[in-house]
Order: C-alpha cells, then structure tokens, then sequence
C-alpha cells in the first residue's frame, strides 16, 4: 500500500528512494539447494558460514524506542512478566510480511534488554519443551500461531528465536553490507545473550573451507536433533524476496534422489473406500505453481503441446492470472490416521463446487471434490519421474505427507523449475 501511494504521488523515482523502516517489514532472503558439501564449497569459491537451520518459523523483529507500542489481543493481558515498562516499540512479521506481532508477547519482552536506538532482526523462532529444554516438532511450534489464549500459550509453549541476520541498526540500513559485516554488528547487539535465558539468541555460526569441516558440523548440529545447516557467502547482500546461491540449504534426507521437500498446493480430493470412507478422504491430489510470465516454461508442457484447447485456456488466463497450478501427484498413501482426519477437515473448509479455473489438470485426474486455494503441504518422496497425465510432466515416487505448511500461501509452493533442480536425475 505504501508503496502504491509513493508510485502515484512521485513515480518511479518514489520508489527509487525507498529505504529500510522500522515497522515496514521487508521480503525475507531464500535459500537454494545443493545435494552435497562439495558442490555448496565450490557455488561459494571455497569458503562459506554454516549455521544450524532451525525447524520452525520465520521471524522478523522491528524494535524502535521512539515509537509507540499498542499491544491488543482480543482483551487479552499480554503482559506475560509484570513488567509495565516498555522501552521498546516491537512489530513482528512472518515470511508472507504478516503482522503477528500480537501473538507474541514472550519475543515483545525478550527484545527489550538490547542496547540499541533501533534494528530489523532477521530469524527463526522454535518452540522447546521448558522441562527439559528440547526443541519442539515444527507442527508443536506452529500451535503458537494464534488469536485467542496468546497469553496462556506463551507460557505452555515458549519460544525461542534465533537471530541470523541484522537488516537495519540505528537509523541506517544494512541490506547492502556484506554479511561478515552485518554478522559482527549482530554479534556486538547479541554477545551477551547466546545462552538464549531470554528467549533470543545469537545463531551459532562456523566458516569452513574443507568437506571434512563442512560433514562434521553437519553431524553436529544434527545429533542436536535440528534439520540442517544453512550455508552462506560471506561477502553477499541481503537480497529482499531473492532466492539464489548467496544462501543454501543442505537437510537430513538430501542424500535421497531428491535433495529436498517439496511445498504443494492441494488442489482437491478423493473419496475413500473401506476403512478411509470414514475419513471421508482416500487420497488427494497436488500440484505447483508455475508464473504466467515464464512462458518459455509452459510451451514445454506436455499436455501444453498436445492440448489446443489448453492452449487457448492459458492464454486466457494470462489475461486474468498471475499464477496457474500444474498437477505433479495424487497421494493415497502415507499418512496416519490422524492426518487423514485432519487433511479432511482442512479441505472441507475450502471446497468448492467446480474446478478453479487457474488449475490445469486431466480430465483424468479430475478428484471428487475441489478445494480452492489455500491448504499447502509439504511432501516428501523419493524421486521424480516423467508423467504422460499430470500436467506438470513430472510426477512424485512413493510420496508422504510431511507437515502442513500454514506460513506458505499459494503461490510460494514450489515451481515447476525449482522441482526439476531439485531432482539430482538430469534427465529431469
């Protein structure tokens, strides 16, 4: 919106000069992939930062102590520690730029003890079990997302963040600084919290030249039940919304055919017979997301190629349409009792009576019910291989329903061209 506003008061200069501000969230940096620590060093030219990559969500931190702070949650007390006082202005955004700052209060009170005027944080905050100290399931952490009981599950569910990037200090951006240079003022801002006592620590970090230093930090950070380590250049910039080589992520499961997970929209379901007609699911049907403007993309299709009515419907829709969504798998297989029920009742609150017009599927595939968009789901497999039906041309080996993706929306599933650099097949 703010953005509108500048572009039709002053034009393309406007936008020109537009800078970092507290309270304006801003995109967050992505990852590629890579299978292996010798193809990462060598992207890297020899040398990279390993961090632990963290299950949980994305967490940007604005804190200003000139501005004023309004906290409300539905008539909720969010004052989880008695303390009154608060020196600091907070907002904090998710990966989509939403404001969740309310549903917050521990990260509110865990920032107000840093010594700064001003700063963007950039994060990743995981719930842990306050018994025993453990790192809690992606799907446990998620739990925190909400409006009603904020307060009561702050303290069931605490979290922690940890800080990986510094985007903005005292009233200067730094998103075209070097990230050796942001990490040492980060370590200046956090040097006295990296024991995490209030909730937000400095990420642990470590710079490798060798595989053998890269493997064993990798059985490291892994051995602390965490997914993986993000690898990064240190002489990159933040790239806001970028996803390139500057930053990599290399997980447990990448030694399989497919070096990673992969997001997907579901697009619609099937009923069930015998024991899943009481689930009222029997499998589902998923697909990616392929941009409109990369039409070089969708002349490859196969059904693209063979289909003149298809044909004419993309073109349409390129009128209309930011986005179509491609088929690439229907998943019956996989899932415990618990998630049929539960992916049942998610799509039950999308269904719609006809096909969305931006999915492109076979008359073949077409699924009893239609879900619009809206549920996004992270599956695992263990390869890709060429499909004459789904509309994507590719199809998934032995999929299984990882998790729910709540903090993804639509049209952040993975692409067509993500899925084929995800394959280590180059046939793909």
């Amino acid at each position: 919106g703010k953005i509108a506003r500048i572009f039709k008061k002053e034009g393309l200069k406007g936008i020109q000069r537009i800078e970092s501000e507290v309270g304006v969230p801003i995109r967050a940096a992505l990852a590629e992939r890579l299978p292996d620590a010798k193809k990462i060093l060598e992207k890297m030219e020899g040398q990279c930062v390993l961090e632990p990559k963290y299950d949980g969500f994305r967490c940007q931190i604005h804190i200003d102590e000139n501005k004023e702070q309004k906290i409300k949650s539905q008539g909720e007390d969010l004052n989880l520690f008695g303390n009154d006082t608060k020196k600091y202005f907070v907002r904090i955004f998710s990966r989509n730029l939403d404001n969740t700052t309310n549903m917050f209060p521990d990260i509110i009170e865990a920032v107000q003890d840093l010594k700064v005027k001003s700063a963007i944080l950039d994060g990743e905050a995981i719930g842990f079990n306050p018994k025993t100290g453990k790192f809690l399931a992606f799907q446990e952490t998620v739990q925190r997302k909400r409006k009603h009981g904020v307060a009561k599950k702050a303290k069931e569910l605490p979290l922690k963040v940890f800080v990986f990037d510094l985007l903005y200090l005292n009233g200067e951006s730094l998103l075209t600084k070097p990230f050796f240079e942001r990490r040492k003022l980060l370590e200046k801002i956090l040097s006295e919290n990296t024991k995490g006592e209030k909730g937000i620590i400095l990420t642990q970090q470590k710079i490798v030249s060798k595989t053998t230093e890269f493997d064993d930090f990798f059985r490291q950070v892994v051995g602390e039940e965490l997914e993986g380590l993000m690898a990064k250049k240190l002489n990159a910039v933040y790239q806001a919304g970028g996803r390139n080589f500057n930053w990599v992520k290399y997980k447990i499961g990448m030694k399989s055919e497919l070096i990673d997970t992969v997001d997907c929209l579901v697009m619609g379901y099937y009923r069930g017979k015998g024991k899943r007609a009481g689930f009222g699911i029997g499998a589902f049907l998923v697909g990616l997301v392929l941009p409109l403007r990369e039409k070089f993309r969708i002349k490859n299709l196969p059904a693209y190629r063979r289909d003149r009515e298809l044909r004419t419907k993309i073109k349409n829709l390129e009128l209309k349409k930011e986005f179509v969504f491609l088929t690439v798998s229907k998943i019956g297989t996989g899932l415990t009792d618990e998630q049929w029920q539960e992916i049942y009742k998610r799509c039950e609150k999308l269904k719609v009576s006809k096909r969305p017009e931006e999915y492109i599927v076979d008359k073949n595939l077409n699924p009893d019910v239609w879900c619009q968009q809206g549920l996004v789901v992270e599956i695992e497999a263990d390869s890709i291989t060429r499909s004459p039906i789904h509309s994507a041309g590719l199809a998934f080996r032995f999929p299984r329903l990882k998790r729910f993706r709540d903090d993804k929306k639509s049209h952040q599933t993975t692409s067509l061209k993500e899925l084929k650099d995800l394959s280590k097949n180059p046939e793909m």
